[in-house]
């Protein structure tokens, strides 16, 4: 392995790349497996990296044509009539790059590694019954298509491989991707690493517990992104603002990477992936942090979570709720299919403002129906009233019904790879803001002494403030596909 990493960093080197000296690329990391470590006391302002352009590979079609002009695979790109995702071009192009070009291929000393050394163990190379141990969280969680009660049956990565990418292979014929590399396996070990080691990659994900990105174009933020940037990627992440050391910036044809702040000799480099809960860095990354407090954390809870536990709370089964409200909510944006509790536990005014209209009176209704609101929040409750004490009661039960979701904590057998530990930490975090989310919604809503409240619709707010705070409040809101937080991919790039 030694002359792996010698060959990569000659390589890098002669291609007018610069590593500081002072790091080790290739040491042990005392968290997860390698990193990148100080040797010797590092001065902030100093170079770590700067890597050519050049030596990056890009997914974008306008980049590919500039950096592989002339080439077969850059002809076909730009000649392909269907639209092709950012994310399926530059998967393709490691596939071709690596099985086809192999020591042609100008980045064969770092596709070379990666084939050696990197083993991303995503859960969507997980089998099922690994996959099994995620549920409940939302790395696995299932959301119908709007209108329909039930998720679908999820499609199988043959059959999306089978839709989306073997034609394109095929259109390729023989001298780009031939007969024996057109395997799902072969591409879902390329992908994987356009997943964990691509930088800008603005992921999405199917709300349907496969853990497979998006391939098809228009779905999610691609911009410039996915691309692939030898040595840089060999930098762990840290959700911990206080831990990282660098960032990455784009100065006269290369991408720099130096120190913010001095680094202590011994001292691991880490950087930020981006603001991406635990569960988000399981799925695209394949790693859940240990010891670290990670900020971004948050429960979510789905519309059927939310109108079954509604609907409870007024003794009636979903179906039978009020239609005209649901139509109204609908019409208004507020009925979302997801909502996100953050780590504090803090009821969105997303959700809690649902609730509140499913609750009101005939008379209530048709009041907030005569205005143009959309979030409504602590100003329209009062603990004394009746309504308050429906709309306590329905949160705890909306609660309640998203905590049926995880079920009994499963045990897998003979897992050497680690994966149980991994699903126990996301389902942990998630069933802890779950519970401090129901202290929370009993302390903020629930009527005290039964001392009587006044509540009204009062006047609406100034637009421009309702606006900043729906702004504020408002979850993600995506029938079909969740955008990978901050773009789903390593981010830190200025």
């Amino acid at each position: 392995m030694e002359t792996c990493y010698a060959e990569l960093v000659g390589w890098f080197s002669k291609h007018g790349g610069f590593l500081n000296r002072a790091i080790d690329l290739f040491a042990e990391s005392t968290l997860c497996g390698r990193g990148v470590i100080a040797r010797t006391d590092i001065s902030a302002g100093d170079d770590l990296l700067r890597i050519p352009l050049q030596l990056s590979i890009q997914a974008c079609l306008e980049a590919q044509k500039r950096q592989q002009a002339g080439t077969e695979l850059a002809k076909f790109f730009e000649e392909y009539q269907q639209p092709m995702s950012n994310v399926l071009r530059l998967t393709l192009s490691l596939v071709h790059e690596l099985h086809v070009q192999k020591e042609a291929s100008p980045w064969w000393p770092y596709l070379d590694f990666l084939e050696r050394t990197v083993r991303a163990d995503l859960p969507m190379l997980w089998p099922q019954e690994a996959r099994a141990a995620l549920k409940g969280t939302s790395v696995s969680i299932q959301v119908p298509e709007p209108g329909s009660e039930e998720p679908e049956q999820a499609e199988s990565f043959e059959e999306t491989f089978a839709k989306d990418v073997l034609p394109v292979m095929t259109a390729g014929g023989e001298t780009l991707w031939p007969t024996e590399l057109r395997s799902p396996m072969q591409f879902l070990r390329c992908l994987s690493w356009v997943m964990s080691r691509g930088l800008k990659g603005g992921l999405a994900f199917a709300l349907d517990a496969t853990c497979v990105p998006a391939l098809r174009t228009g779905v999610g933020v691609e911009a410039d992104g996915p691309f692939m940037l030898p040595l840089f990627d060999q930098l762990n992440h840290s959700s911990s603002e206080g831990d990282r050391r660098t960032k990455l910036r784009y100065e006269d044809g290369h991408f720099v990477a130096r120190a913010e702040q001095p680094i202590a000799a011994g001292e691991e480099i880490f950087i930020s992936y981006g603001n991406h809960n635990s569960a988000e860095l399981l799925r695209t990354y394949g790693f859940v942090e240990s010891g670290c407090h990670n900020p971004h954390d948050r429960l979510l809870v789905t519309r059927a979570e939310l109108l079954k536990g509604c609907a409870e709370g007024q003794q009636k089964n979903p179906s039978d709720l009020d239609q005209v409200r649901i139509q109204l909510l609908q019409d208004r944006s507020m009925l979302q299919s997801l909502y996100q509790i953050p780590l504090n536990g803090e009821i969105p005014a997303s959700l809690w403002s649902v609730v509140q209209v499913l609750c009101f009176d005939p008379k209530e209704f048709e009041e907030f129906k005569s205005s143009d609101l959309t979030v409504l929040g602590k100003r329209f409750h009062a603990r004394g009233t009746q309504h308050a004490s429906r709309v306590a009661a329905c949160i705890l039960l909306v609660l309640g019904e998203t905590v049926k979701r995880f079920g009994d904590e499963p045990i897998l057998e003979n897992d050497a790879a680690g994966r149980t530990a991994r699903a126990a930490a996301i389902r942990k975090n998630e069933l802890a803001i779950l519970k401090t989310a129901r202290t929370k919604a009993f302390l903020d809503f629930a009527p005290r002494d039964g001392r009587p409240g006044k509540r009204r619709l009062a006047a609406k707010p100034a637009a421009k403030k309702q606006q900043k705070q729906a702004e504020g409040d408002k979850a993600e809101d995506e029938p079909k596909y969740k955008q990978a937080d901050a773009g789903g991919q390593r981010e830190n790039f200025q």
